[in-house]
């Protein structure tokens, strides 16, 4: 198997039809590979990496259809493809139209014209019917969201940038540039200075993780099923449609990467996009970052995430308090346990306070080396998990894509920012 270091990134004048691909012919193609010859052919981590990801692009290539990508200059809005039927259909009703304005009282195309009217209606009905069938079917709160916005509201983009000098920023690059320049200052570096902490002692000790094929599965399954992908431009429904075919190989490759405390390149990388969270939208700091990542990254670190939490709540690490970032858990359980620990501070007539603490940027000014300290008194001595995370956020290549017009993503230069573990 040939190296294909950057294939991942693949050539970006094809646009795949995700959703149109054969994916039984994907699975069954992936079945007749025999994953240990391949590793036996490729010894060392990186190149058994480089040629899974080939693997999979020669899937991709072979199952997937694509068209040629559009123009990245094309700034205009850019619709849902339209069927060919439903073209079909309103090619020959124009057609019909112009033959019925030359001769209106033609009751022959006239009936013609009322049949494709017909027609072109149910089909529109039964593409938009499809499309919230999909919409359902992708369990996708913020899809859902996003469709329900599309018809409320008429805003497509970003607006005018005012920087902090007072410049006004209307080109789609400059904006790019002040949104990645901002989000790479708000990270902070680190002193260097490390506290002693002693170790906590345990009953057990989280000395190694084995990553199993249903951990692989169980993982993937989680994954939302859309099409927003990373730098690899695979988005998570094809790894989800392709899941029970993928977690054997996917097992081999992470145990091979925590063995040797390998970490791909690429997975470094994320695409940046600026999200509206309120106040005024020509402020950069109304605005947080959400990277998209590797999806096959977030598998890895979902399993490795579930390991450690699992190591904790053995060991009753974790304050009964904790509600953030735990299963079963959310603000709504926090709420209620609030309520009732107040409510029966009132029936016992105590005196209540109640004050709230918001910690500004909290995840980006996270000391990283500082939480693997505390992390490793835990007993969470295995190597890999430090050194997998570690490596993983100390530094993150990324890049910044104003959520502009859809045909007018700008990807701009790599820039090095800190960037935070989602658990």
């Amino acid at each position: 198997m040939s190296s294909v270091k950057g294939v991942a990134s693949h050539p970006s004048h094809k646009r795949y039809l995700w959703r149109d691909a054969d994916y039984d012919a994907m699975n069954i193609y992936s079945n007749t590979v025999d994953w240990s010859n391949v590793i036996c052919q490729n010894p060392g981590v990186e190149q058994m990496w480089d040629a899974f990801v080939c693997i999979l692009w020669n899937a991709i290539d072979m199952f997937v259809p694509s068209r040629k990508a559009c123009s990245n200059h094309n700034t205009g809005h850019r619709s849902r493809p339209i069927p060919l039927k439903l073209r079909k259909c309103m090619a020959d009703k124009r057609r019909i139209w112009r033959q019925l304005k030359l001769r209106p009282k033609d009751l022959q195309l006239r009936g013609r014209y009322r049949e494709l009217v017909c027609s072109w209606r149910k089909l529109v009905r039964d593409r938009d019917i499809y499309e919230e069938e999909r919409i359902i079917e992708a369990d996708n709160l913020g899809e859902f969201y996003r469709f329900v916005n599309k018809r409320i509201s008429n805003k497509s983009s970003i607006g005018a940038i005012v920087e902090d000098c007072g410049d006004v920023l209307t080109e789609n690059i400059d904006k790019a540039n002040a949104f990645n320049k901002y989000f790479a200052s708000v990270g902070v570096v680190d002193d260097g200075v490390t506290p002693c902490v002693d170790n906590v002692p345990l009953g057990s000790i989280l000395d190694s993780i084995c990553i199993s094929d249903s951990d692989v599965l169980h993982s993937i399954r989680r994954l939302k099923c859309n099409l927003s992908s990373g730098p690899d431009n695979i988005p998570p429904m094809l790894i989800k449609k392709l899941c029970s075919s993928l977690c054997k190989p996917l097992s081999l490759l992470f145990n091979q990467f925590i063995s040797v405390g390998f970490v791909p390149d690429d997975w470094r990388k994320a695409v940046v996009v600026p999200v509206f969270k309120k106040g005024a939208a020509g402020l950069l700091s109304n605005y947080r970052p959400i990277s998209l990542t590797y999806v096959l990254s977030k598998v890895m670190e979902r399993i490795v995430s579930r390991k450690v939490c699992n190591h904790l709540r053995l060991n009753n690490i974790l304050s009964p308090d904790q509600h953030g970032f735990l299963s079963k858990r959310s603000t709504c359980t926090n709420l209620l346990k609030c309520f009732n620990d107040w409510s029966l501070s009132i029936q016992s007539r105590e005196q209540t306070t109640v004050i709230y603490v918001d910690f500004s940027k909290a995840f980006d000014v996270v000391s990283h080396a500082k939480l693997f300290t505390r992390l490793h008194s835990y007993r969470a001595t295995v190597f890999v998990t430090v050194y997998y995370f570690g490596s993983k956020v100390s530094s993150v290549i990324a890049k910044c894509v104003p959520r502009l017009d859809q045909s007018c993503l700008i990807l701009l230069n790599w820039l090095v920012v800190l960037c935070k573990v989602v658990v």
